[in-house]
């Protein structure tokens, strides 16, 4: 097909497209029509409104209501696992002792090693370690708290 042919019949369709749209007729059955029918549509209603004054604000409120949602997900999950790995540990613990008696009895060296290091475990003030981790953590929770974005006055 000839290109100019083609163009042609591209601008008839879209001139009858047009006078159909204007005399409202109803849908003539031909695809092509049709959708040229619906772009006359669509360029003759009005465009919408303009954007409110305090779009910008708007935005910025969203954005900031997503990052703390966000920031609290984080929260949520790190603790998860955090107990996670408390729970995976607890349940391992009388197979890991195992695992160093067995060790204890295979290895010369490891018996003097392990008294070592198992009484060392047994020396660490725990009371002292878990206020220690509880303060941290109250500190970084409240560190967040007070460095959260506030929100725009209007």
């Amino acid at each position: 097909m000839n290109p100019r042919n083609h163009n042609d019949n591209e601008r008839q369709l879209q001139e009858r497209a047009e006078q159909a749209e204007r005399a409202q007729h109803p849908a003539s059955g031909d695809a092509r029509l049709d959708q040229y029918r619906l772009v006359v549509r669509a360029l003759a209603r009005p465009l919408p409104a303009a954007l409110p004054d305090d779009f910008p604000a708007q935005v910025m409120q969203r954005i900031r209501a997503r990052e703390q949602r966000s920031a609290r997900e984080d929260v949520i999950v790190t603790g998860l696992l955090l107990l996670l790995a408390a729970l995976g540990l607890a349940l391992a613990y009388p197979y890991l002792l195992d695992g160093v008696d067995q060790f204890r009895a295979n290895v010369p060296m490891a018996d003097a090693l392990a008294a070592q290091v198992l009484g060392g475990v047994g020396q660490l003030p725990w009371q002292m370690l878990g206020i220690a981790g509880v303060g941290i953590g109250a500190a970084l929770t409240l560190e967040r708290w007070l460095s959260r974005p506030t929100s725009p006055t209007t």
